[in-house]
């Protein structure tokens, strides 16, 4: 019987998982702010595939005016792909 690969990945200071692979191998990354708020999660497929999101270049800790510059405007950029639009939330 071969057993599944299972990853993870846990962050001591906050004591929370920032990366789970799950029994099928599909990985899935989180990122939190400073409180330890959830802030943005990526379902990101199956490892060496490429696939799914991704959160390279997101800041957890956004400014109160980057959060109000979204919230004012939440489809700034409407015409394109939801894999090129960088989570802000």
């Amino acid at each position: 019987m071969i057993k599944p690969v299972q990853k993870s990945g846990y962050d001591y200071c906050l004591l929370v998982p920032h990366l789970v692979m799950h029994l099928n191998r599909n990985v899935t990354a989180a990122t939190y702010n400073i409180l330890g708020q959830a802030t943005a999660t990526a379902i990101m497929g199956k490892l060496g595939l490429n696939v799914g999101d991704e959160l390279s270049g997101f800041n957890p800790n956004m400014t109160e005016s980057e959060v109000s510059a979204y919230l004012g405007n939440p489809l700034l950029e409407p015409d394109k792909k939801s894999s090129e639009i960088q989570p802000r939330l």
